[in-house]
């Protein structure tokens, strides 16, 4: 993913509070490819952009929908 798409799932990430931060796949190339990262408890670095983009969109699939609901008369 490019660094703008992953400012965008980071910024739904934040929303739907699924933890994890962007970052370039090849940190000397911050132009190229960028990927979703969390540490884990010893220290590594993990790749978690998947998990993070169906997170996402599991939280907005669970989020209520707004509407109107408008009785008939009969």
């Amino acid at each position: 993913m490019t660094a703008d798409e992953a400012r965008e799932l980071h910024e739904a990430m934040s929303w739907h509070g699924v933890p994890g931060a962007p970052a370039p796949v090849s940190p000397t190339d911050p132009a190229g490819e960028w990927g979703i990262y969390r540490t884990a408890a010893d220290g590594t670095l993990l790749d978690v952009t998947e998990e993070a983009r169906s997170a996402v969109e599991a939280a907005r699939l669970r989020q209520p929908r707004r509407g109107f609901v408008i009785p008939q008369v009969c």
